[in-house]
């Protein structure tokens, strides 16, 4: 070493060598300080070396050294290059960490951070675990305030605000030195999606400090802040409990003041806030405190348990009183997250039922509030809900104005919407037997919207088939033949009428024995209507005008199944090739009946071919005899089965 000073390799492995014939002593021998000489020398000309550094420091760290280690690790950080440090401070954390002293290790993990930032975390778990929550609730404020942090453990800012909370909370003693309720505020600000843990801390804050008006004030602001069913339970809950503990404070000193009435009030007041509120962690000095929310002054001069009765009476009534709101608290917060949720706004209806006014209240601020191209669910049902209020509470005048507003509505979203407000208000006069009065309001909704309809305004409620169904109906009971029949044609010309509707005008006109205007309007529905709505349409008048002219009109019936079978789809074809054959069969000639049948077997779906096949079986026998039979067998056969071998036979490769 006297020639080398400058080798590394003799350096390293001589003091390996004498760090590992040291071990042998204790390490209060002598021989240990000549070896912590011996690196001394060695880091005159070694540096920069961070192995030797190293070495030393854990060689310092087994000899529990704090002092020499803490200056040693700051020797090697002053004398190794910024790129190297973090060799050093590895093991310099690890360590100062493991120490009894927490502000050591405080005052290295500072200058650490200013190597690594990104450990303020790591940090903030050390100061928590050595009870330092104020130190502790800095650092968590500066990762929050940076916008870059990335948690390595997984966490968000908003676990961290929760970790803030519950410093504050519990810690109320040690962090009076911040303005405790401004930054959970500030934290309600930010993270509007989960705030009421946030706003239970801000609660428990004050109740910590006996001030229980101050919290009870906080619980009511955010029970009207919180927008989700979550958050209000949170909240509400803490409320709840908060009350229920005063409530069974003042119990406990009614009972304990009747067993001594001789003790003075004060002293019991102080005495029993302080053991019920202990589970909560409230200090005698903040108890004392909470003595100003009763209210001295305006007890004097009243007997001691009269004075108690009092404030339990207060308090209970509150609690009641929370309880009763509870429901309507809920709607708001809900309406508040969503103020054009009409489902919403209908059960807090069914909330004030019991008060006629409230509820008109409440209807009418909901028809202002709500955005109906916002809305969700039927906003026509706000309205007919309205009306039909008004008419069970025997204001039918008012719920004339209620129909009138609604119906002069430009705003909704389809012209279904509006023909149910029509409807409703009409069926109102019904259920009032005021059968004319629903006919003029029907009328004029059926009438007057359609010249609207072309400026823009509002939806064409002269498409809507219910309304038109229902001006109809009050025409046939009011109403003349001629009106009626000309409702009928005004939707059949609109294009609204369904098969049902059909049905309803012919059997009206029929009633009337007007059984050509009967078959006239058939051939309107065919000429519209499509399948498979025409099927039943195509039955009844087949059906019916056989009924009606039997075998008079021969050739039109030909051409009208003729017509049917030549557009119907295959899988309704097959009842109509019965019903021709019948007709045949009655009316016309047998051999027409046949020929029908036998068409019919090879035009209906493969599936219905057996029992096609099996009709035509059966006619043949009836009518001509075993001869022509076996030749339908013979050709049913073929087609049934062989036909089928071929076919599956034919895609064989030899």
């Amino acid at each position: 070493m006297k020639f080398l000073p400058g080798s590394y390799k003799l350096w390293y492995n001589y003091l390996k060598e004498a760090r590992e014939y040291v071990k042998q002593w204790s390490v209060d021998d002598k021989r240990y300080e000549v070896i912590n000489d011996l690196h001394e020398r060695a880091l005159i000309y070694m540096n920069k070396m961070p192995r030797i550094w190293l070495d030393y420091c854990q060689f310092l760290i087994d000899q529990r050294l704090i002092t020499q280690t803490r200056k040693t690790f700051d020797k090697a950080l002053m004398s190794l290059p910024v790129t190297q440090h973090e060799k050093i401070w590895d093991i310099y954390i690890n360590w100062v960490t493991n120490l009894p002293l927490a502000q050591t290790a405080i005052g290295v993990y500072k200058r650490y951070l200013r190597f690594n930032p990104d450990a303020r975390e790591d940090f903030v778990h050390f100061l928590l675990t050595n009870g330092r929550h104020k130190d502790a609730m800095n650092n968590i404020i500066l990762l929050l305030d940076d916008d870059l942090f990335y948690s390595k453990k997984g966490k968000s800012k908003f676990d961290y605000w929760l970790m803030l909370c519950d410093i504050i909370t519990k810690q109320t003693d040690k962090v009076k030195d911040f303005d405790c309720e401004s930054i959970i505020r500030h934290g309600l600000s930010k993270y509007t999606d989960e705030v009421g843990r946030l706003w239970v801390a801000l609660c428990n804050y004050y109740i910590k400090q006996g001030l229980f008006e101050k919290s009870r004030d906080i619980f009511e602001e955010a029970l009207s802040k919180v927008s989700t069913a979550r958050d209000f339970s949170l909240v509400f809950n803490s409320y709840l409990k908060f009350e229920e503990e005063m409530v069974s404070t003042m119990i406990k000193m009614s009972e304990e003041i009747k067993e001594d009435e001789d003790d003075d009030y004060d002293t019991r007041l102080e005495k029993l806030i302080d053991t019920s509120f202990s589970q909560l962690g409230i200090e005698n000095s903040s108890v004392n405190s909470s003595r100003k929310e009763f209210n001295k002054n305006s007890l004097e001069g009243m007997k001691l348990e009269d004075k108690m009765n009092l404030d339990l009476n207060i308090k209970f009534f509150r609690m009641t009183n929370l309880i009763e709101r509870r429901p309507f608290l809920l709607s708001d917060a809900l309406l508040r997250q969503n103020p054009h949720n009409v489902k919403e706004w209908l059960k807090r209806v069914k909330i004030c039922k019991d008060d006629s006014d409230l509820t008109i209240q409440t209807f009418e601020k909901a028809s202002k509030t709500i955005d109906p191209s916002k809305a969700i669910g039927r906003y026509e049902t706000l309205w007919i809900e309205y009306g039909k209020f008004c008419e069970s509470i025997n204001q039918v005048g008012k719920a004339n104005e209620v129909y009138l507003r609604a119906v002069n509505l430009n705003c909704f979203k389809s012209s279904e919407q509006l023909a149910n407000i029509w409807c409703e208000f009409a069926e109102m006069h019904i259920r009032s037997n005021n059968y004319y009065d629903a006919y003029l309001i029907v009328k004029s909704a059926c009438t007057s919207r359609s010249d609207k309809r072309e400026k823009g305004q509002g939806a064409n409620v002269t498409h809507s088939l219910r309304l038109w169904s229902f001006y109809v109906d009050l025409e046939e009971r009011i109403g003349t033949f001629e009106n009626v029949k000309s409702i009928y044609q005004r939707i059949i010309d609109l294009k609204l009428a369904n098969s049902q509707t059909i049905f309803n005008f012919c059997d009206f006109l029929e009633k009337h024995m007007y059984f050509e205007e009967t078959f006239k309007v058939y051939e309107q529905a065919i000429n519209y209507l499509t399948w498979p709505s025409l099927y039943d349409v195509w039955l009844m008048y087949l059906s019916k005008f056989v009924e009606r002219y039997g075998g008079e009109k021969i050739e039109r019936v030909r051409d009208l199944f003729e017509q049917v079978l030549s557009a119907c789809p295959k899988d309704k074809i097959k009842i109509f090739y019965y019903m021709y054959s019948d007709f045949e069969e009655k009316y016309g000639l047998l051999n027409n009946a046949i020929r029908i049948l036998d068409k019919g077997c090879t035009d209906v779906m493969k599936e219905d071919r057996p029992e096609s096949y099996s009709v035509l079986i059966s006619k043949t026998a009836n009518f001509f005899g075993i001869t022509k039979t076996r030749n339908v067998f013979n050709v049913s056969i073929f087609i049934l089965i062989f036909s089928e071998l071929w076919r599956s036979s034919s895609m064989i490769k030899f």
